[in-house]
């Protein structure tokens, strides 16, 4: 069906708006409270959405680092959570709903004929939340080897089984064809089984009767949705319960394999897998006999308003790595606890985080920093005007940056920025997937780039192959090879430049400490001339260089026109400082006899 610009355009703005509010994580909502019709109305227009409540001050830049312990809850991606906390709690979470406030606008990605498909060799998966509702219908089917559905949620109460019964009654409707659209592509379709909080995790691990009845509830929904298989999402798994949590993944196995049919079974992994007590969470070593596939869940490294950084960094630049600072580090973490690559899928997220600080009047008060989630949509729009983003090519991840005059009491300014991930950065850490042999790619979440085509387009391009399956070609990215090479090994380039540059400064200062070469160099006018201008030209080249290998080195420093006033001031000080010198030369000379 076509559609007006009008109408798209309206869609559009719809959607975005309801995803900035409603995708963006603000904080959990209280279940026991339902907002009427004009609160939900509000919730789902108000651009931007409330801010975030103030951290602890524990969580505060400069504040003492804590150990993985203390930081526990950072090894889990809470964006799952939070976001099922905020949209059950609307009324208007159904898909059915959903569309009619929205107008879901469709995505403009044309698969290039039927004879592109995905890779068999590589498994490419993705979320779609039940108040994604029917954004499903804009999938490309063909390039996604599963879907699941977000999800059969465990109630907190022991009483009750499910705590969402509502998404299942309209992913049974009839006009829900997700299942069938899927399988028409040769796409699995899994239903995410999930459970949020170590309270509610430590009960159910400790009731295997509650277990058998989750099972059977679970197995027979699977079963009547038409799903090829069940995806465990358990956050904030308790200390020491690896051998309870164990023991229930294979007993769903086991269940599973009696079913008549071909059922998967795939289990999403924290960033870190430990303690410092050496202690797991999962014991992959075992799981993996018994799970089709893992997806490792390598998002929000940095959130929250005590931070500013990427999303999903895929290297770190800390000179003392804690081992989950970066997707190469928690990978690499798995791999060596002896995780079959093959059965390895990382999650990437497809959104991002928008950090604002407001700068209070001179001597007013702290400044007010606050946090948010956004789309890839909804990063794409707001930042439309602003041109191509900057890039941190070491965690890959592309960033905007962003000050404007605050509109709130009591603050002069306000400062935003925005680290996402687009086809650039994303397609970096698809390669780098391929590079390293995992099983493939998990989305977080599908439906979140729409209208926008071109994340699609970057998995056809990755992931689809001629033949059945794929073969990596280490890729050459839009950045030519030189300066790739230049940004992968800066530390070193800048080391031995900096060790050159100190060289020549010492054997010139040597030098001149023979009357010979001083009588000739500052005798001669010209050769004063040409060290002023080759001086000049080293600084600026050396300077260049620097920039071109630390990007962020003058947006980091402050200011623009502070960071040219400090080059002018340099340049300035410089010149004089040699025309004093050369000065008190002329005039000691001319009093040598």
């Amino acid at each position: 069906m076509k559609h007006s610009p009008f109408l798209s355009s309206v869609s559009t703005s719809l959607l975005l708006g309801l995803l900035l509010c409603g995708g963006g994580l603000y904080g959990q909502a209280d279940a026991a409270e339902q907002p009427g019709f004009l609160e939900r109305f509000i919730a789902i227009f108000k651009l931007p959405p409330p801010e975030t409540p103030a951290a602890s001050d524990s969580l505060r830049p400069g504040s003492e680092p804590q150990d993985l312990t203390r930081q526990y809850w950072r090894t889990y991606n809470l964006i799952h959570q939070e976001q099922q906390a905020y949209y059950r709690n609307l009324a208007d979470s159904s898909h059915t709903n959903w569309d009619e406030l929205t107008g879901l606008p469709g995505s403009d990605f044309q698969l290039k004929g039927d004879t592109l498909v995905r890779a068999k060799n590589i498994k490419v998966f993705g979320w779609h939340p039940h108040w994604m509702g029917s954004a499903y219908a804009y999938y490309p089917f063909k390039l996604l080897s599963h879907v699941s559905l977000f999800s059969y949620n465990l109630a907190a109460d022991s009483e009750r089984l499910l705590d969402n019964p509502e998404v299942f009654d309209a992913w049974a409707s009839d006009d829900f064809n997700l299942v069938e659209l899927a399988h028409a592509d040769n796409c699995k379709v899994l239903l995410t089984f999930s459970s949020f909080g170590r309270t509610k995790n430590r009960k159910f691990l400790r009731d295997p009767e509650r277990q058998e009845d989750v099972i059977t509830d679970l197995l027979e929904k699977m079963v009547a949705l038409g799903a090829d298989g069940i995806d465990l999402d358990f956050e904030l798994v308790p200390l020491n319960f690896e051998k309870q949590l164990s023991a229930f993944i294979i007993r769903l196995r086991h269940k599973l394999n009696l079913l008549d049919g071909d059922y998967q079974l795939s289990v999403v992994l924290p960033k870190v897998n430990g303690t410092e007590n050496g202690n797991s969470l999962y014991n992959v070593k075992l799981l993996q006999r018994y799970v089709d596939f893992f997806t490792l869940t390598a998002y929000d490294f940095t959130t929250g308003d005590f931070a500013a950084g990427p999303i999903s960094p895929l290297y770190d630049d800390d000179p003392t790595p804690q081992g989950f600072s970066s997707i190469e580090d928690v990978v690499f973490n798995y791999l060596e606890d002896s995780l079959d690559r093959r059965k390895l899928l990382l999650g990437l997220p497809y959104y991002g985080g928008r950090w604002s600080r407001h700068v209070r009047v001179p001597d007013t008060g702290e400044d007010s920093l606050s946090f948010q989630h956004l789309t890839y949509a909804a990063i794409s729009k707001a930042n439309r005007r602003n041109g191509p983003p900057k890039y941190d090519r070491r965690a890959w991840a592309a960033y905007y940056r962003q000050s404007t005059l605050s509109q709130q009491e009591g603050f002069v300014r306000r400062e935003d920025v925005t680290w996402f991930d687009d086809t650039l950065t994303m397609g970096v850490k698809y390669d780098w997937i391929l590079e390293q042999g995992l099983g493939g790619v998990g989305i977080w979440a599908l439906g979140y780039d729409l209208p926008q085509p071109e994340l699609w387009g970057l998995i056809g391009e990755k992931f689809a192959a001629a033949s059945d399956t794929f073969v990596y070609h280490r890729p050459t990215y839009s950045i030519w090879n030189v300066p790739q090479t230049l940004h992968k090994y800066s530390d070193l380039f800048g080391l031995s430049g900096l060790f050159v540059f100190a060289f020549l400064a010492i054997g010139f200062l040597v030098a001149l400490f023979d009357w010979r070469v001083r009588e000739v160099f500052f005798k001669n006018k010209t050769l004063r001339l040409l060290y002023i201008v080759a001086s000049f030209a080293l600084v600026t080249a050396t300077l260049a260089v620097v920039l071109f290998l630390q990007s962020d080195l003058i947006t980091d420093f402050g200011p623009g026109w502070l960071a040219l006033l400090t080059l002018v001031i340099g340049l300035v000080s410089g010149t004089l400082l040699i025309r004093v010198i050369s000065r008190w030369f002329d005039r000691r000379r001319e009093g040598v006899p």
